[in-house]
């Protein structure tokens, strides 16, 4: 063997014993920036640095892999303008209304009924006698009965007089407080829970429900729960329609009237310009997941109508809300934009039912040790072991390709084909010149032109097709490293997936961008300017 072949071999033999090392600390590095960076950035910059963004892509994949959930436990009513017309009644309407729409609801023998409408205003109507006694039958008749109550300066549920008194025995007192995210303004989480100053905590809706109609015992919350929305849409929705965008956000009519749409499953990924080429209706938001009726169907009914209410309403929890024109009692989804509020209450419900006590929580990566900081942490070393396997495959490419590029050039600087010649006279004391020749040079200088250019052009196609290649390797790795820790964080630490994204999102940037490997050069090039 040769002097030039020995020593490439030699500094081959010093880059493969520099990988191990050097994969550990760049993997280090980035699970380490990709924590930090969950730390420090949203202080400076507010969440929505990137996680928002990336868990909006992946609300249509949680809400297809949450398949139909518990919803058939539960109905959506909802009193609408027309409703209110059809029975002569304007906003407010009378207590003798909500009387008789009881009185229509309990024909089908719900499970429960929860009416998200706060009783406060104490209004003259001689007819709040009457719903209080119809209240009070439904408990009787073992349908349970909720109410949405307002918090007092004590933080103690209360609705008005006449109603007020009869909690306990007629009724049960619920929360509707509700706060959306302060970044995208979106339902991401519900709270379990609402308290004020010292007061005691009172229960919101969703696991009051759950508790008093289920019998299943909440431990107490440690945080909000990740709300989990469902894609596949309800066969009995929203009927609103409108013909065209206004400024409160509702959508333009498709063909068909609706404001909404089926769901186009795995579809739901691509980015939205192919989706429009796919499918007309690509612009409105998905139709909503809960089976929805309206106050006026129970009027006036056939007998398929009545077969209908009953497979729609018997032993189900039917939530009971006002979908009015120009309302303000709205929430704002990843998946179906914005909707009436009682849906938030359905979908936590849904959640709480389709889980139980492991439902996801919303965990915040923070500097405490409480449990759900700890698994975070847990998913962070999960990560650190994904990207450990990602660099040292890298690593392995690359060192891979440096040799298959060494064996077909030879020697770098000890090409046997070169041949040094002394061109200088001997010892005339006169500086030394020497002059290199290859064999090869007079065939180089009969290439033709073409040739070359077609050589090159050939040598680029290769370039850009490995490295297309290499590209798409990298984005199907970095979705099957998302995809892994979504999984285990949300069916095995029961964390909700916009807590996961806060890690995967900052790991693989720092991974994606290569800060680590960009860091680790910036250390070398420290370490030999001090040498």
């Amino acid at each position: 063997m040769d002097h030039g072949a020995h020593i490439e071999q030699r500094r081959l033999a010093r880059i493969a014993r520099s990988l191990p090392g050097r994969t550990f600390i760049q993997a280090s590095l980035a699970i380490a920036l990709g924590i930090v960076a969950a730390l420090v950035l949203p202080m400076v910059f507010g969440d929505e640095f990137a996680t928002r963004k990336a868990a909006k892509f992946y609300a249509p994949v949680e809400g297809k892999a949450y398949g139909n959930g518990s919803r058939d436990s539960i109905a959506v009513l909802l009193i609408d303008d027309q409703s209110l017309k059809q029975a002569g009644q304007t906003w407010p309407a009378s207590y003798d209304y909500y009387a008789r729409l009881m009185r229509g609801i309990a024909i089908y023998r719900p499970k429960a009924v929860f009416i998200d409408i706060v009783f406060k205003d104490a209004r003259f109507d001689p007819a709040i006698g009457k719903l209080a006694a119809r209240l009070c039958e439904l408990q009787h008749a073992g349908i349970d009965v909720y109410l949405a109550g307002k918090r007092d300066e004590d933080g103690k549920l209360r609705v008005r007089a006449g109603l007020d008194g009869l909690q306990g025995r007629c009724f049960k007192l619920v929360s509707v407080e509700y706060k959306p995210d302060e970044l995208d303004h979106l339902s991401w989480t519900y709270p379990l829970e609402t308290k004020s100053g010292g007061a005691t905590p009172v229960q919101s809706a969703a696991p009051g429900i759950y508790e008093n109609s289920f019998g299943v015992h909440l431990a107490r919350p440690t945080a909000d729960m990740a709300l989990s929305w469902g894609l596949k849409p309800a066969a009995n929705g929203l009927d609103w329609s409108a013909p065209d965008t206004d400024e409160n956000g509702t959508h333009g009519a498709s063909e068909d009237g609706s404001y909404c749409r089926g769901d186009h499953g795995w579809l739901e990924l691509a980015p939205y310009g192919f989706r429009q080429m796919l499918f007309h209706d690509a612009e409105k938001p998905v139709c909503v997941f809960h089976e929805t009726l309206y106050a006026r169907e129970l009027a006036n009914t056939t007998a398929g109508d009545e077969a209908k209410l009953t497979s729609a309403l018997r032993g189900k929890v039917v939530m009971v809300a006002t979908a009015r024109d120009y309302s303000n009692d709205l929430v704002n989804t990843p998946i179906n934009d914005r909707i009436p509020g009682v849906y938030l209450h359905a979908m936590a419900l849904d959640n709480l039912l389709t889980w139980g006590p492991h439902y996801k929580h919303a965990a915040a990566l923070t500097a405490s040790t409480d449990r759900d900081n700890l698994k975070l942490l847990g998913l962070a070393a999960l990560g650190l072991l994904a990207v450990v396997i990602v660099r040292m495959l890298k690593n392995f490419a690359r060192e891979r390709s440096m040799r298959l590029r060494t064996a077909r050039r030879g020697p770098r600087f000890y090409d046997p084909n070169v041949y040094l010649l002394d061109t200088s006279a001997a010892g005339d004391g006169g500086e030394r010149r020497v002059q290199i020749e290859s064999r090869g040079a007079g065939h180089r200088g009969q290439t033709s032109t073409r040739r070359r250019l077609v050589r090159r052009l050939g040598h680029g196609l290769r370039k850009a097709v490995v490295w297309a290649a290499t590209c798409l390797v990298e984005i199907a790795g970095s979705l099957a490293l998302v995809g892994l820790l979504l999984y285990i964080g949300q069916t095995v630490l029961d964390v909700g997936f916009l807590s996961v994204v806060d890690i995967a999102v900052f790991a693989l940037a720092a991974e994606w961008f290569e800060w680590n490997e960009k860091l680790i050069d910036w250390f070398n090039a420290s370490s030999h300017h001090k040498e």
